[in-house]
């Protein structure tokens, strides 16, 4: 059985673990390896401890953890933070181990954050990824959404591709 709650400050080294490891195989292939070799779990944790060390609410953070309390997703969401006029929320991180895929742990975080931005009275969603990440583009297309744009963003200092999908209305996703 999983279960799905917020994050707390004790969880950023295993958040930091996770992020650090989906990232090196999720991008192997997109991202220049000698980038993702160079990414530490100790950056991700400083990122991570600030993230949960927050008490703004702007940015909140939910896991997935097995039985035994193993951590197997992460997903973190808030305002949308780029300035896209249609959508008010946005999912900023989505990782599910790879062993864990397939099983509903991304869905049931996908609607966590829905869920706790429509309780904050935002009902739209939007998401980005890199643009070559085909599996990540597969599953929020199965979850409803629809190509938005592509951009130009920055990635551990190099300029690559994202693809926006969004949600004008996160019922379904909530449900």
């Amino acid at each position: 059985m999983t279960r799905v709650r917020e994050a707390t400050r004790a969880d950023a080294a295993a958040i930091a673990r996770l992020h650090r490891d989906n990232w090196r195989v999720a991008y192997r292939g997109i991202v220049p390896d000698d980038l993702l070799d160079a990414i530490t779990e100790e950056s991700r944790r400083q990122h991570w401890n600030g993230v949960l060390a927050q008490r703004d609410g702007t940015e909140f953070v939910y896991v997935a953890e097995d039985e035994e309390g193993r951590l197997l997703g992460i997903a973190s969401g808030g305002p949308e933070a780029g300035g896209e006029a249609r959508y008010h929320g946005e999912l900023y991180v989505l990782h599910v181990r790879p062993d864990a895929q397939g099983r509903g742990i991304g869905r049931a975080l996908v609607r966590a954050v829905a869920q706790r931005l429509a309780a904050d009275g935002i009902t739209t969603l939007l998401v980005w990824m890199l643009r070559e990440n085909h599996p990540a583009r597969r599953f929020y297309a199965a979850l409803g959404g629809q190509f938005v744009r592509e951009q130009p963003a920055m990635f551990e200092g190099i300029m690559l591709m994202d693809a926006g999908y969004g949600w004008l209305d996160t019922t379904a996703l909530r449900q």
